[in-house]
């Protein structure tokens, strides 16, 4: 049994083979050239949003869903957001970071169906409500937890768009129905592990920061982080 890496330590992490999670993780598919290159650029403090308008341009798929985003109650004007540009300004750099993952994500899952859209329904009420008691309460960091909001559920689009396990999570949604299971604890019986754990694994392949990680992993028992206090702040 390998040790698991320390920002990945906790309940829900609680005896798993690093090795085998770690090498299932790495079979996903790697990112889309736009999607990894915009992501990159988000990470440069000197990326103007023009710059990443002309890349994200190349993918009308994904620029249309960030349009779609920044036309959507949590960001809409008085106006319609017409141009890429002005979608990116809006949106801001961070959140966008969230959302072309989302959507890369949504680009593997070809078959993305009721269960794989009320997930993603459900992320974007997720980041939606979190901004908003986080500007009710004046909080700083709105795009952090937009993003943060956005990401909670990734690992279960990642279950969803794997074969291996898509044709099994049937059996997870009879748990959770027959017999009264949350998401985790029916995923922890059915694969062995469960999607926070994996959303986790993911984002810290993708390079999101450690407290990003922590918070995809702990989210379902946010008293389980081994994040240390200042850092809760």
């Amino acid at each position: 049994m390998s040790e698991a890496p320390k920002e990945f330590q906790g309940r829900i992490a609680e005896g798993k083979d690093w090795r085998e999670i770690v090498a299932w993780v790495g079979d996903l598919p790697p990112m889309p050239h736009v999607a990894s290159r915009a992501i990159s650029m988000v990470e440069n403090p000197e990326t103007t949003a023009q710059e990443l308008t002309d890349v994200l341009s190349s993918d009308t798929a994904l620029a249309a869903r960030v349009l779609k985003i920044a036309n959507s109650a949590m960001f809409s004007r008085q106006r319609e957001i017409t141009t890429l540009n002005q979608a990116i300004m809006i949106i801001g750099f961070k959140a966008l970071k969230g959302i072309i993952v989302a959507a890369t994500l949504r680009q593997i899952n070809k078959s993305f169906g009721n269960l794989e859209k009320l997930i993603w329904e459900n992320s974007m009420c997720t980041a939606m409500c979190a901004t908003v008691i986080s500007k009710r309460l004046r909080k700083r960091f709105q795009e952090e937890i937009f993003l943060l909001g956005l990401l909670h559920s990734l690992g279960q689009i990642v279950l969803l768009a794997q074969k291996d396990t898509a044709k099994d999570y049937k059996l997870v949604l009879e748990k959770i129905r027959d017999e009264a299971y949350e998401y985790a604890p029916a995923e922890q019986e059915i694969f062995g592990f469960a999607h926070p754990l994996i959303g986790a694994l993911v984002a810290k392949k993708w390079n999101f920061s450690p407290e990003t990680c922590q918070v995809i992993l702990h989210y379902c028992d946010p008293l389980d982080s081994s994040a240390p206090e200042s850092e809760l702040e």
